[in-house]
């Protein structure tokens, strides 16, 4: 006897009072040397992560353009906090 395809099932939403971290965009910054200011901020050796809704357009080119800092794009979770001041 045939059976007929089943539709699939849709996937389970996460249990009541559980949840799934929101990831944001970020940028981790490093500076090789001793501390370094750009953008209104210090950074040094120590990675900064900031995320890039704390930042305005200006200021994320001018860090991308610093040849003195390392920028990296990173995903946290929403609710952390920047690491810099």
């Amino acid at each position: 006897m045939a059976t007929k395809n089943q539709p699939k099932k849709p996937d389970a939403a996460p249990a009541a009072g559980s949840s799934v971290p929101t990831k944001a965009p970020a940028l981790e910054i490093v500076c090789e040397r001793g501390s370094f200011r750009r953008a209104g901020m210090v950074f040094g050796k120590q990675p900064a992560i900031i995320k890039r809704s704390h930042l305005t357009k200006t200021q994320i080119e001018q860090l991308k353009a610093e040849p003195l800092l390392t920028v990296t794009e990173v995903e946290i979770d929403e609710e952390a906090a920047d690491t810099t001041e």
